[in-house]
């Protein structure tokens, strides 16, 4: 697990890790405040925002967490939890 979180850039950032989004920002604060589905939320008005553009502004990610997650609804589902009402928590 550490050596994904070495390789997307989160391990150095400790708890914070679990914060950071595409680009290092800490944008929405504590996230573990969050369901899951208000973290998708928020992804979505990252985007929005014009956040998280790379490639010359060509591509855009609103990856996230201490694992860069692009979709943590369905990783969350796959792992039987509720996106709706479960926490996006170092633990989930």
């Amino acid at each position: 697990m550490n050596t994904i979180r070495h390789a997307e850039g989160t391990l150095k950032q400790g708890a914070n890790g679990y914060n950071t989004w595409f680009g290092g920002s800490q944008y929405g604060g504590d996230l573990s405040q969050y369901t899951i589905n208000e973290v998708v939320e928020l992804q979505k008005k990252f985007l929005r925002e014009g956040r998280g553009s790379f490639d010359g502004g060509k591509q855009k990610s609103a990856a996230v967490g201490a694992y860069q997650m692009i979709y943590p609804e369905t990783f969350a589902s796959r792992a039987g939890l509720d996106p709706a009402v479960d926490k996006f928590t170092p633990a989930n």
